[in-house]
Parts: structure tokens; sequence; C-alpha cells
């Protein structure tokens, strides 16, 4: 994924920030699970691509926009690399500039295919005024996908209802807010904080970094990460970053 970012850089290092983000090897499991999910999407955009080009009708623009998804995850694969090796050397990150409803619809165009391939629509909402923050675009990106991956896996067994994913931003008290909100089937009530606690997870194959991952990245930067039942169906899971001083 490129980044998006404008100005100067500055540096942030995760030791000195007074949270609590996995450290060591911590960073590196991790980051190894985000970069096995865009290997996995190459594998499945690659194959899906494969059949249509096999087949009867050649469907260019299927095909097309699958070669898209290759490339698109490669380099964030090569990015997940990069950062993993800046992390486990220096430990600093480079901070930039960003507009978050930008980088919201990044994340939109990222997982696209994933909501065609799950039948689900997403709904954006993007604040009026642009929501700038300091930060590093990956790993907000990262964020973002996670969550709206979680928002996925959490409806994957509803079929009596219409899926639905949404997508928001909008100005805080505290800063500048992303929500994201699903129609799955909720959580455990009694315990809101679990699915944020490194190895947890409800999924057969899953590794439970996800979720801890999204905590760590919006903890380093400076930020808080929540989740609560909608009154409906579903989840709503808030990100809120401190506004851009000037």
């Amino acid at each position: 994924m490129h980044g998006i970012g404008i100005g100067s850089q500055t540096h942030l290092h995760p030791n000195n920030c007074g949270t609590q983000q996995p450290r060591g090897d911590g960073w590196i499991i991790a980051f190894s699970h985000e970069l096995a999910q865009s290997i996995a999407a190459i594998a499945l955009h690659g194959q899906a691509s494969k059949q249509w080009l096999d087949g009867i009708e050649l469907a260019h623009e299927e095909a097309r926009a699958n070669i898209d998804e290759i490339v698109q995850n490669a380099l964030r694969a090569g990015e997940i690399l990069r950062r993993i090796r800046a992390l486990s050397g220096s430990g600093e990150l480079e901070l930039v500039e960003l507009d978050l409803n930008e980088l919201m619809a990044t994340c939109a165009a990222t997982i696209e295919s994933e909501l065609i391939w799950n039948n689900v629509r997403l709904c954006v909402t993007y604040s009026q005024a642009a929501p700038r923050v300091s930060g590093d675009s990956m790993m907000l990106a990262t964020a973002i996908l996670n969550l709206l991956r979680n928002g996925l896996s959490a409806m994957a067994r509803v079929d009596d209802r219409a899926l639905e994913l949404r997508l928001r931003s909008c100005w805080d008290a505290r800063g500048v807010r992303v929500t994201v909100t699903d129609n799955g089937v909720g959580m455990d009530g009694r315990d809101l904080d679990l699915p944020f606690r490194s190895f947890f997870t409800t999924e057969a194959n899953g590794m439970g970094v996800g979720l801890s991952l999204c905590r760590a990245i919006v903890e380093l930067h400076g930020g808080s990460i929540w989740a609560e039942n909608n009154d409906g169906h579903g989840a709503a899971f808030h990100i809120v970053l401190p506004r851009l001083q000037r």
C-alpha cells in the first residue's frame, strides 16, 4: 500500500510512548501476520485470474482488476518487510502529516474485492473538515483494514439479513475519530476488551493478533481504541487519534 503523506517527517520511538505495544518478537509476530495476509491475497487473486484466463470467454476487466490487486498486495508485502527491518533496528517510526479521509478511501479500495467476494456493502462517510493527524500511513491503514476484515469475519455466518459495513470519520472532543461498524453477530458484552488481547481469537485458523495489533498501532500514535455492541446487530470499533498540532 502506498503511503499518503504531506510535509516533513518526524520520528517516534516506541519505547518512549508509555503505552503497551508488542516489543521485540511481538512486533515480528504481529507484522508477520499482516505479511501472511498480503501473500494469501496475492495467491487468491492469482488463482482467480488464472481461472478467468483459462475460461472460454476471456474476462479482460476481471483479470486486469485481479492483477492490479496482485501488484498492490506484493507492494504492501514489501513495505511490511521494510517496516519489520526498521522496527527491529532503530525502533523508530517515520511520521508524516496524513488526511484520514484519504487513508480511508485507500483502505476501501484495498478491500473492495473482499467485499464483493463476501457480498458485503461498504458505506463510507467522510468528515467534511479534513481530519489531519501525524502518523505512519502503512501502520494506520493496517489498523483500519484489520477492523474492516474483523467486521467481515463477524458477518461470515449471518444469512438472515443484508450484510453491511460502515466506515466513518468525524471530529471528536479528544481528536479525530474513525469508526468501523458491522451488522454481524456482535461480541460478548461481559468483556469487550477481550478481543484486543494478544492471541485471542474465535476463528479456527486465526492467530489472534489482528485486533491486538490495532491497539498497539493506535496507542503508539497516542490514541485510543475501544469496542461496543450496537443496539441492533453487530458491533462498532472506534479509534481516536490526536488531531495534528500546527
